[in-house]
């Protein structure tokens, strides 16, 4: 039996390794070139095929104004819309907000003379829709960790945020609202801003 040539056996691996690269950063560009709305449905399909790209509301208890975003990588952001009647001191404020990954944007809206504090769900731990179509369609997917923030839980750090907002700045709530707890012996509790900084997640 003849045993291939070194040289020809390293111009095939060549070929292949060539080969496979052209194929993937052919596929990887057509991904990142479909609009989102299109990508979004593309399989494997995650929580985000059937999620929103948008969403704007009035928080119940405090009456600020909530919007949610995607960013460029399609992970959600969230802004809370705060009057700049009640914000006396916006540094100071803003950096005790606890919310998923701290305050990473603020700007103020001429328009409605109104700060916007927002955050994003793009750090350690969370996973990106982007991300997981450009892993799952080169075989990678298994290997991604994140969690993907959904709507749910941008919607609960918001509710969070505004309550926050309201008992940083000492303003009464619009309503009253009511928690779940589980070690509670009627299931649930009434609370005030008093005890906003209590029973808010962590944001981590």
């Amino acid at each position: 039996m003849r045993v291939p040539d070194m040289q020809v056996l390293t111009n095939l691996v060549a070929d292949l390794v060539v080969n496979k690269a052209v194929a993937y950063l052919r596929k990887n560009s057509i991904m990142y070139r479909l609009p989102w709305k299109e990508l979004k449905l593309h399989e494997p399909r995650g929580q985000w095929s059937i999620e929103p790209d948008e969403l704007e509301w009035f928080d119940y208890a405090t009456g600020l104004k909530c919007r949610m975003g995607r960013n460029a990588q399609h992970a959600w952001c969230g802004y809370l819309h705060i009057p700049k009647m009640w914000v006396t001191s916006p540094d100071t404020m803003f950096d005790e907000f606890n919310v998923h990954g701290g305050v990473t944007y603020k700007s103020y809206n001429t328009i409605e003379d109104a700060w916007v504090v927002g955050f994003d769900c793009g750090h350690d731990g969370d996973m990106s829709p982007l991300e997981y179509h450009r892993e799952a369609n080169t075989g990678y997917a298994y290997m991604l960790a994140g969690v993907y923030r959904d709507v749910a839980y941008v919607k609960e750090q918001l509710r969070c945020m505004a309550l926050q907002a309201a008992a940083f700045c000492g303003m009464p709530l619009a309503h009253t609202e009511r928690r779940h707890h589980e070690d509670s012996q009627n299931s649930s509790a009434a609370f005030t801003t008093t005890a906003v900084f209590r029973v808010c997640p962590t944001g981590d």
